[in-house]
């Protein structure tokens, strides 16, 4: 997405709740699983294997989102026995299988960073990449907290942004405010219009977005999909 202007107090991480808990898989939805041949699936960067080999997705609702990123190479990080699809996804995941999915080449980007807390870690490229790109902001100037997790209005600036960079529309659909609309942090409310009128993104059974849960893993597997796949 087009980079934006962002105060220090108004970061999408600025808000984030380390000691939030985990959100249950049932009560909240990032996105309704894409069913099988609804879309022409983007051209391959490296595939890892003909089908997925994660044995804990079979009956889970993003079963298809993650099983079309892993065959893509996008989930490479991941370990290949278990995906674990209700766990909260941390900031450095969420950025690995972003820049992954928007076709990265790691031997054209840079081995340093100013995030002190990047060296070493396995996401820093991914960062790198995102934030050369105006997509992703650090924590402070020189922290990005890699092991964090992600809100789902953190999610949704991000994805907004990676729309705007990447030329995705926004459509014309109605947008109904949700429920919950007072709790969407004012850096995130049109983020979230965008994302919901796209499609990328949508609330729970009751109306609300939740803008402060933290996304699960199957939650970013279906919204990073549902951002690519068409």
């Amino acid at each position: 997405e087009v980079t934006k202007s962002i105060s220090p107090d108004s970061s999408p991480f600025n808000d984030l709740v380390q000691n939030e808990e985990s959100v249950k898989e049932d009560e909240l939805t990032a996105s309704e699983p894409v069913k099988e041949n609804e879309s022409t699936v983007p051209e391959k960067q490296q595939s890892q294997s003909e089908e997925h080999s994660f044995k804990d997705i079979e009956k889970h609702h993003a079963k298809n989102a993650i099983t079309s990123l892993f065959e893509l190479g996008y989930l490479k990080h991941f370990n290949e026995i278990e995906f674990k699809p209700n766990k909260p996804i941390t900031r450095g995941e969420f950025s690995q299988i972003l820049a992954y999915s928007l076709h990265m080449n790691e031997d054209n980007i840079s081995s340093e960073t100013l995030f002190e807390d990047l060296v070493d870690h396995q996401s820093m490229k991914s960062v790198e990449y995102l934030k050369s790109r105006g997509i992703l902001t650090g924590k402070t100037k020189n922290t990005f907290e890699p092991e964090s997790n992600l809100t789902r209005q953190q999610a949704a600036a991000i994805l907004s942004r990676t729309m705007d960079e990447i030329g995705v529309d926004t459509g014309d659909s109605k947008y109904t405010p949700y429920k919950d609309n007072k709790k969407i942090s004012d850096y995130a409310k049109k983020d979230v219009e965008k994302i919901t009128k796209s499609g990328i993104f949508r609330g729970d059974e009751n109306g609300n977005f939740n803008p402060k849960s933290t996304l699960t893993r199957g939650q970013a597997a279906s919204v990073i999909w549902n951002l690519i796949k068409d």
